[in-house]
């Protein structure tokens, strides 16, 4: 939720580098995530802050039982390839890839929740919808209709864009696309940064909304 207050710490957000953990951004928190709820420490987003138990013991289980599962395909994964003596292509085909498609996935996943509401119960003030070409849908599981998403996480992403329909005007926040709002972001919301946070970072947060959403 929090606007980035310079161009580098855009860039790196975007790439998904630095910040987080050890400086590993993204990637620290996945290794948390996966490794702590494999051990059963059920974690929230950051890789690193422990679930009350009240809450986590709802999905523990589950949640156990799929992380070491995910993480007994990654070592069966490294074990073929190792075997074959397949790095080459296990860098071509799975890394690289990889790679590639964080920034993909951040340039889409930044606007989301970009200057929204912190206030978690609230879901249709936390996040918003953002516009995205076919591809990226598909490529994204219509994970762009975000908002819809938070209020109804259960709901399968193929029915997505007709829960959209139905719940227009009922959202806090609107984008006209990914792209409009990275060009506001880095032309009006990050030069002005420094001198908004001297206001307060409430300020900052709720009463400043210097972009035009369409």
């Amino acid at each position: 939720n929090a606007v980035p207050g310079d161009i580098y710490s855009y860039v790196t957000k975007v790439l998904r580098i630095g910040g987080g953990k050890y400086g590993l951004g993204v990637w620290s928190a996945r290794i948390a995530i996966l490794t702590s709820c494999a051990a059963g420490r059920i974690v929230g987003y950051s890789g690193f802050d422990l679930v009350p138990e009240k809450k986590a013991k709802f999905v523990k289980a589950d949640l156990q039982r799929a992380c070491r599962l995910q993480l007994g395909f990654y070592a069966a994964i490294i074990i073929l390839v190792a075997c074959t003596n397949s790095w080459a292509a296990a860098a071509k085909y799975w890394l690289l890839p990889m790679l590639m498609g964080e920034p993909l996935h951040a340039f889409f996943h930044i606007p989301d929740h970009l200057n929204c509401e912190h206030d978690y119960k609230n879901g249709r003030a936390n996040t918003r919808t953002t516009p995205a070409p076919s591809f990226v849908r598909f490529n994204m599981w219509n994970m762009n209709y975000h908002a819809e998403h938070h209020l109804y996480p259960s709901m399968p992403f193929h029915q997505l864009p007709a829960a959209h329909d139905a719940l227009q005007g009922h959202f806090a926040h609107q984008s006209s696309s990914a792209v409009s709002m990275h060009r506001d972001l880095v032309a009006k919301w990050i030069p002005h940064f420094q001198q908004r946070l001297k206001l307060g970072k409430e300020n900052v947060e709720t009463e400043w909304v210097p972009c035009a959403e369409g």
